[in-house]
Order: C-alpha cells, then structure tokens, then sequence
C-alpha cells in the first residue's frame, strides 16, 4: 500500500537572540561533521571525539546548567544499549562515577543523540542503518519516569504511558540523502528486520536537507495541534519531513524537538529557550503509513 502524504507550510515569528546564538554555535559543530584532509584522514579516533565534545557543547550550552551531556551506555533494570555519542541528563540524575566509567542511567536520560558525519549511504554497509541498529538498543530499555498532568489532563492508557517511558533518540547528520529517500530506507529497515514504530528514531536532523520527524503516538505528540488544523483525523503512527528554505533554522529546530520531549524529571514548566525559538518558513510533508504496512 502506498503511503497517503498531505502538505502544508508554516511560518512562527522572527529572529531571537536565542536562535542568533544558534546561528554563532552551530559554526564549531559543521566545522567537527566536515571530513577530515590531508594527513588527519586516518585519525578517526581524534575526529570522532571531536565531533562528539562540539555537539555535546552545542547541547548543553541551552539547557539549565543542572543539565548535563555525557557519553556512554545507558543501563536500566531490563539490560543496557549501546555506547551512545551524546546522552543529555536532567537534574534528576544522579553524578554516578567510578573509577572507571560514568555511570548513565534511563530514569534520568531526557534524550540520546547519535552524531553522524554522513547518512547519505543507504545500504546495510552505510552510518543510518548502523544507527538503527543503537536506537533499537535504546528504545528496548525500561524507563519509568513521573508525570506532572494537569487536572482536566486525560490519563494516559497502557500503551501511552509505555510509549512515554520510551527514551527519545535523535540522529544528528551533517550529510543525507533526499528526506523521502532516507525516510523509505528507514521504514525498509523497519520491515527487514521486524522492527515495531516504537523501535525508531524520534528524528534525523539533517544539517544539509531538513528533518524527518517520527511519532507512534501523534495525538500527544508536539505537532497535534498542527496536524489537528491540517489534517483532521491523522493517524497515530506518522512521519513529518520538514524542509526549511533557510537551512539556518534547522539548528534552532532540533534544539526545540529537544525542549519538546517531557522531562524524566517532573516539572510544569518548559525549558526557558523554547520560549525564544522560531521559524520563519518551513514546509512539511505529512506521511502515514507505519513501518509494518504493505508498501509499494
């Protein structure tokens, strides 16, 4: 079956001072996601970790000092992932070191972030679909974390509260391929290897195209009131590609889906540089269709 899609744009304020940060800060982070020249080609080692401290400085620089980016797996009481590049921790979490590692665990991870120089191979060989495989690692963990719910709130089902619980992982590219290409190959991968809606990455952000947005759980998720005004009657299981015609707010887009995920932490307030950030034009392509249906 062929995936229905449906269209629109939108447009939200002018420039901040926060994203005019964004714009300054995420200089030093496509200077790391650039290949290596000369003699530095085979230093993938120092160039990894180069790439790692600039995202994770991009990161933290607009979170609460309380916050903080580390690097490592993430355990929990079902199992631990794989080694994850960025692991953004709230205030809960406690500063768990031993002489030997740093300790990261799921009740206090707001989001995971895996950084990729180049996605643009799209193959079982290629960084996307390696990627995949450590956002299943992720996604399989235990988290339980509390909820602040406002009185008139509906409580969420079975089903919502395990998708809550999920930990939200992002995919931060410098190079993809085109956003339909790169969204196929991931509901391809999908079906290949059984993978269900929740076992996939929340985002890609990619620095050169735009960003592929996933939810199982549209109805709640940051974009329902949007969805609700253009589309009416949406499923649950959606992706959104979103592209920008100025590739400069892709930055300041992936640090509101950030503030965009619940805390673990419980709190009423959001985060004070969501308030700050805005998009002057953007254009999004709805697609339903989930991963395990018939496709064409």
């Amino acid at each position: 079956m062929a995936d229905d899609q449906s269209a629109f744009s939108i447009g939200i304020g002018e420039p901040t001072p926060v994203t005019s940060a964004i714009d300054e800060s995420i200089r030093t982070v496509h200077l790391a996601l650039k290949p290596s020249k000369g003699p530095f080609k085979g230093d993938k080692i120092q160039t990894g970790q180069a790439r790692e401290v600039a995202v994770s400085k991009f990161v933290a620089s607009f979170f609460p000092p309380s916050y903080r980016v580390v690097k490592g797996p993430i355990h929990a009481i079902n199992g631990s992932s794989r080694e994850v590049d960025c692991v953004l921790v709230s205030a809960n979490h406690p500063n768990l070191e031993t002489p030997m590692r740093q300790v990261i665990l799921a009740e206090g991870v707001h989001a995971a972030i895996e950084v990729k120089p180049d996605i643009s191979v799209l193959n079982k060989g290629g960084e996307l679909h390696r990627a995949l495989q450590q956002c299943s690692s992720v996604k399989r963990l235990i988290r339980r974390v509390t909820r602040v719910r406002a009185p008139f709130e509906k409580p969420p089902g079975d089903r919502e509260r395990q998708l809550y619980d999920k930990i939200p992982y992002l995919i931060l590219a410098g190079k993809t391929q085109d956003l339909s290409r790169t969204r196929e190959f991931l509901q391809s991968q999908a079906n290949a290897n059984g993978l269900q809606s929740e076992d996939l990455p929340d985002a890609i952000v990619a620095l050169d195209q735009g960003v592929i947005y996933h939810s199982a759980m549209a109805k709640r998720c940051p974009f329902a009131k949007l969805l609700e005004e253009h589309e009416p009657g949406y499923p649950e299981d959606l992706f959104i590609e979103f592209k920008f015609r100025e590739r400069s707010e892709i930055p300041a887009f992936f640090i509101w889906l950030l503030c965009s995920f619940p805390s673990p932490e419980p709190t009423w307030e959001g985060f004070m540089v969501g308030k700050y950030l805005s998009f002057r034009s953007v254009d999004a392509t709805v697609v339903f269709g989930a991963p395990h249906d018939d496709q064409t």
